[in-house]
């Protein structure tokens, strides 16, 4: 007579794998060739542990292993560095695809990538939507990159005379002001496609200025009308600093538009606009003047809107002895908007040591005001 031993109740007679010591078994997909290994953990070859879990402390530790090769990692974010490059970069924004396309040099995943957030900033701001021309230097690896209409890659910038590019710093004109050097964009007021004849506005970041005067034009298209002395007839900004004193105008006639307010060192973001019948001129997010302005300029001119100097038009022609890091124009903004342009690139260009700074009071330009002081955010229209 046969006679068959059941262990624990099991149909095979297998044993139960919770009656197997939890630490003996290696790997065991299959019992009928596992390979037990009889030591404890504790004698286990470290070099042969790829990650384990000891118990039996009131404590679990995680064991990492600390020799990977970082060649055979694939996506390694070191935030100490802000380096993340092993990924193929896949842009946000088709408008980004757009410009990346149009650039002649070579940009590394990091400038890519900011530049596809500040395009992100500028649309979350509601500012894109009202831009017809956008061009920004920082991140442009060649002079006819720096040149491009973000808006509209098939648009850019024409330098005229001296004038000159610098890398990771803008456009500069030269000196004397009745130089001809700046950069026209063959583009007027009326060209579209989100400004019009009575809603304009432009606005350029001012870096430096090598050698401070008066009635310094550094961007706009008009011409200076008679009776005089100098009534401009377009679109202007004229800082005169050695009197402290400026006018602003957006597709103005002659005699309107702001005039007589302070410029101080003439540095920061300028802009001026004009909503319907209502003028501003503003710095760094402040309201400087308002003025109440009728009818609208017809004044246009091959060269259109210049930047790093005026268009010329009656001897209005001026060179910027200064440097620009952004400029543009389009449908009217208000103060708060001109502010929104520059807190879009200081929000992508966060050194990563301040990020977590900056998140505790809920707003990088806010944080970014009160750390180097020279920038106070102003809310206004």
């Amino acid at each position: 007579m046969t006679h068959i031993l059941i262990l624990q109740g099991t149909p095979t007679g297998a044993p139960l794998p919770a009656l197997l010591h939890p630490t003996r078994v290696v790997n065991a997909p299959a019992f009928g060739g596992a390979r037990v290994d009889r030591r404890i953990p504790n004698e286990l070859h470290p070099a042969r542990v790829a990650n384990q879990q000891r118990f039996g402390a009131p404590t679990i530790r995680n064991v990492h292993v600390a020799e990977l090769e970082q060649t055979r990692v694939v996506n390694a974010n070191i935030f100490g560095a802000s380096s993340l490059s092993a990924l193929p970069f896949e842009p946000v924004n088709d408008e980004t695809d757009a410009l990346i396309a149009a650039f002649t040099g070579s940009y590394t995943t990091t400038a890519k990538r900011q530049i596809d957030n500040l395009v992100t900033e500028l649309k979350l701001a509601g500012i894109w939507s009202k831009l017809d021309w956008y061009g920004n230097a920082l991140w442009a690896a060649t002079e006819h990159d720096a040149l491009l209409n973000w808006t509209n890659p098939a648009q850019t910038l024409t330098k005229v005379g001296g004038a000159s590019w610098t890398a990771g710093q803008g456009l500069k004109g030269v000196n004397p002001m009745t130089d001809a050097g700046r950069y026209k964009s063959g583009w007027n007021v009326g060209d579209g496609p989100h400004s019009t004849a009575t809603s304009f506005a432009m606005f350029c970041k001012i870096t430096s200025i090598d050698v401070p005067q008066d009635n310094m034009q550094p961007i706009g298209l008009f011409e200076l009308n008679t009776p005089g002395p100098s009534a401009p007839n377009g679109s202007f900004l004229m800082l005169s600093i050695s009197s402290n004193t400026g006018s602003g105008g957006a597709n103005v006639l002659p005699f309107n538009g702001n005039t007589g307010f302070a410029v101080g060192d003439g540095l920061g973001v300028w802009g001026v606009s004009r909503s319907g019948g209502t003028n501003i001129t503003v710095k760094n997010g402040a309201t400087l003047d308002t003025d109440t302005v009728s009818g609208v300029s017809s004044y246009t001119h091959s060269d259109g809107i210049s930047v790093a100097g005026s268009g010329p038009g009656f001897g209005a022609q001026r060179s910027f002895p200064g440097t620009q890091l952004y400029w543009g124009w389009g449908g009217a903004l208000t103060a708060s908007e001109f502010a929104a342009i520059e807190a879009a690139l200081r929000t992508v260009t966060l050194p990563p040591g301040i990020v977590s700074d900056a998140l505790l009071i809920n707003d990088a330009e806010d944080y970014l005001a009160q750390v180097d002081g020279n920038y106070p955010i102003v809310d206004g229209s």
